[in-house]
């Protein structure tokens, strides 16, 4: 039998129908709070609205101009916001399952399908089905271009330099060019991004010099770390990050975001990558090591790269945690944790199979027989297949996806309202169906909190009030 065919189309079928109510959530995604906000910015003051907005709150150059896509597109082109936006949402969804049918080649020695997209489709799942907040993650843009596009830049990245290390090669020319301008851009997205690309890459050099390679590429390290130091620099030298860290209790306090940062990368790990689509994940992992050769390599070498995958695992999760203690003085919000889970879940992927592959013969007799008999290896791929079923996600969107018509319709209906009315204070009704992956936008009964506040603005009213 061939490698990798008991994961043939009807397994794939089954991911495919578990995804499905998460793949139509995309559909009724709906523009709310920071939207409206930045929306504003952009519509009534442009550029340089974005610039004050540098000078005066946030140094996420790209994400503050990305932010109000939706909104430049509806205009623009005269096509209705919630479209456009839902297009938005499931742009990133499809971005994703396309990251991720590029990943599996690079991860396990599976290049054909259906195994491939089997693969692709489980660690979508367990990717964005898992994180601490999925609607942050695809259904909310100003999150989504916040986190999620620099992730799209951080895993290919962690995955190009970790195959470089284990098959002692280097990217190619067009991979390096193509990377600085997206690390570059992927840095001035967020205060996170451009200090995990440079751990990657600088744990990177240190294991290629410490392993003596022939083709240590220490000048295109340099360049690729240095795309993303000028990104960074500029988030964190922003006249608004300085002044919002000013204004935040506890920031600015290094003794207490080295503690407190270092206390949570313990937390992390044991309270977000334990879900069960990460479980079913590495059961599947486990079935594909299983029933295929061992992987060869040295034992130094071996080691190196375990080393090089936990370093990045632990080294990403505690710069994070520390610069957002430093900058706001309390935990990173879950938005932000969840670039942290997906860097956590493919380090620990590969980390996972280079183990068992390489120290397979050390496993000894229960690997060679228990393992990898027919039995168990049916068994393993049925309770990850269940597991993936069972993510957190995909039973929310099952569960919630009939209140998603009448929450479209309603905030729909909101926003109408406000539109029409001619008076400087609008008074709407509540959106009353609120489906946790799609909604975050209650009013507040005063009309002075962000919500309220951005609407608003948006509209160009003095306030919105809802109806009691």
């Amino acid at each position: 039998m061939p490698p990798f065919s008991h994961f043939g189309w009807p397994w794939v079928a089954v991911l495919l129908a578990a995804l499905a109510p998460l793949m139509a959530s995309a559909f009724f995604a709906a523009p709310q709070t920071d939207d409206f906000c930045y929306g504003a910015i952009a519509l009534q003051e442009g550029v340089a609205g974005i610039w004050r907005h540098y000078q005066q709150w946030s140094g996420r150059l790209v994400a503050s101009t990305l932010i109000p896509l939706p909104s430049l597109v509806s205009s623009a082109l005269g096509v209705d916001l919630f479209t456009v936006y839902e297009g938005f949402a499931a742009s990133f969804l499809l971005g994703f399952a396309l990251l991720c049918y590029w990943l599996i080649p690079r991860l396990l020695p599976i290049r054909t399908n259906p195994p491939r997209l089997f693969f692709a489709l489980a660690l979508l799942i367990a990717l964005t089905a898992n994180p601490p907040t999925t609607r942050h993650m695809l259904f909310w843009m100003p999150g989504a271009f916040t986190y999620t596009l620099p992730a799209f830049v951080i895993l290919p990245l962690f995955a190009l330099l970790y195959r470089a290390l284990a098959e002692r090669a280097w990217m190619s020319r067009r991979q390096v060019f193509l990377f600085l301008p997206a690390l570059l851009l992927a840095a001035l997205c967020n205060e996170l991004a451009g200090p995990i690309a440079m751990l990657l890459l600088g744990l990177s050099l240190g294991a290629r010099r410490h392993l003596a390679f022939a083709r240590i590429a220490t000048a295109q390290h340099v360049m690729l770390m240095t795309a993303a130091l000028a990104g960074t620099v500029v988030v964190y030298a922003a006249p608004g990050n300085l002044l919002r860290e000013a204004t935040a209790s506890g920031s600015r306090d290094v003794v207490a975001a080295l503690f407190w940062g270092s206390l949570w990368v313990p937390r992390f790990l044991a309270l977000q990558l334990p879900r069960p689509g990460v479980a079913g994940w590495f059961a599947l992992l486990a079935v594909t090591v299983a029933a295929n050769q061992s992987f060869p390599s040295t034992p130094r070498h071996a080691r190196t790269l375990l080393v090089f995958c936990f370093l990045t695992l632990a080294g990403a999760i505690w710069i994070s945690f520390v610069a957002g203690y430093y900058a706001q003085g309390h935990p990173l919000p879950a938005r932000a944790q969840n670039v942290l889970f997906v860097v956590s879940v493919l380090a620990l992927s590969d980390a996972f199979v280079l183990a068992l592959g390489a120290y397979r013969q050390r496993l000894g007799r229960w690997l060679s027989s228990d393992l990898a008999a027919p039995l168990t290896l049916r068994r393993l791929r049925t309770a990850g297949v269940a597991l993936l079923v069972l993510s957190p996600a995909l039973l929310v969107a099952v569960w919630q996806l009939p209140q998603a018509p009448a929450f479209r319709r309603e905030t729909r209906a909101q926003l109408l309202a406000i539109g029409a009315d001619p008076q400087p204070v609008a008074y709407v009704r509540q959106v009353e169906a609120r489906p946790r992956l799609l909604f975050n936008n209650q009013l507040s009964p005063d009309g002075r909190e962000w919500p309220n506040r951005c609407i608003a603005r948006y509209f160009r009213k003095e306030a919105v009030i809802p109806i009691p």
